[in-house]
């Protein structure tokens, strides 16, 4: 039976994240159970009518299919994400999802690299949370404008796993882009690497010409707004 791209999802948990980021716990059963890392929702507000007009496209940050709850991890950005923020728990969101082809999985061969640009981290902490749950290593690579931007970071606890951090400002971590890094650790790196991607556009062409230097396969997420979120608008 075909899952539903229409649901009523109930918050079960909202608080600031970091400067600027919120999280929020849904619980929604059937879109715990279908989602992959790197689909995302299309939430429309509790009575939200014209104004404003479009729905907002959220990255899933984790599924629980077990407890039927999903993680949003979003940037307040404007009204609609402000709005989003003060909704309390128990209230209703209508989506649509999950949305988006989502990421393939690796080969055997693969070694996963992960990188991650500002709040960008939310499609890739769900690919994260895949890949420890099987027990795959893989490497992280996060960068933001300060040390405030990060969360989170006691998540990374296996030897099997490389947490690297950059920031715009040197406060914590590599000072200047995390694409250096990822650039640096590619030169040393033996074996066959996939990169996995989601930030601003300028760090995912960096990223798109290092792959190719350095014969990567590369899939990224792009932080787009859109219309209709199934491709029927064509502004994705």
């Amino acid at each position: 039976m075909k899952t539903s791209l229409c649901h009523n999802i109930v918050i079960v948990d909202s608080k600031p994240l970091a400067r600027g980021q919120h999280f929020l716990s849904l619980k929604a059963p059937e879109l715990a159970a279908a989602a992959r890392p790197g689909q995302f929702i299309h939430i429309r507000l509790p009575g939200e009518g014209m104004d404003p007009f479009l729905r907002r496209p959220l990255s899933i940050a984790a599924a629980f299919p077990a407890q039927g709850t999903i993680l949003l991890f979003f940037r307040l950005t404007g009204r609609g994400t402000a709005a989003l923020a003060r909704l309390q728990k128990g209230q209703l969101l209508h989506c649509l999802g999950p949305l988006g082809k989502g990421y393939s999985w690796p080969s055997a061969k693969q070694k996963p690299l992960l990188v991650a640009g500002g709040i960008g981290v939310a499609p890739l902490w769900f690919l994260k949370q895949a890949l420890q749950r099987k027990k795959i290593p893989f490497y992280f690579f996060w960068g933001a404008s300060s040390v405030d931007h990060f969360f989170y970071l006691h998540d990374f606890n296996s030897k099997k796993e490389l947490l690297v951090l950059a920031t715009d400002d040197g406060s914590v971590g590599y000072h200047g882009p995390i694409t250096k890094p990822v650039e640096l650790f590619l030169q040393n790196k033996q074996g066959d690497v996939k990169i996995y991607a989601c930030g601003p556009v300028p760090m995912l062409k960096s990223l798109q010409r290092i792959a190719l230097h350095y014969g990567a396969s590369l899939e990224i997420s792009l932080e787009e707004r859109m219309a209709c979120g199934i491709g029927a608008c064509l502004g994705c």
